[in-house]
């Protein structure tokens, strides 16, 4: 048997002001941090049912990139009615997965995440 594994990014189910779920696609997610910052290596990080947590890369464009792609991303939220949703720049930077050290770029942490 063979078992073929690729990278696998998470959706991530957000939730609204009102209460409900949105799902955000992680291509959507990766594609509007990506236009906007020149170094693509980051991950976006559901820490609760309304926060997401952005590693950036470390060095000196870390913090420069980082209002470019919370403007981005919280225009896109608020288009999905997610207007609620904080973002973070989180203090670590993008880190691969512990198991197939492969590097994913969002995730969702499956403590923060409660169930509906």
């Amino acid at each position: 048997m063979i078992r073929a594994e690729g990278r696998r990014d998470d959706v991530l189910s957000m939730r609204a002001r009102d209460g409900s779920f949105v799902r955000l696609s992680p291509l959507a997610l990766t594609s509007i941090v990506e236009e906007v910052i020149p170094h693509h290596r980051f991950q976006l990080v559901q820490t609760a049912p309304d926060e997401i947590d952005v590693r950036l890369d470390a060095g000196n464009a870390r913090r420069a990139e980082w209002p470019a792609a919370q403007s981005a991303l919280l225009a896109y939220l608020a288009h999905q009615s997610l207007d609620n949703v904080r973002l973070r720049l989180a203090a670590e930077a993008p880190v691969p997965d512990p198991r197939s050290g492969k590097f994913r770029e969002v995730l969702a942490d499956p403590r923060a995440i409660t169930a509906h």
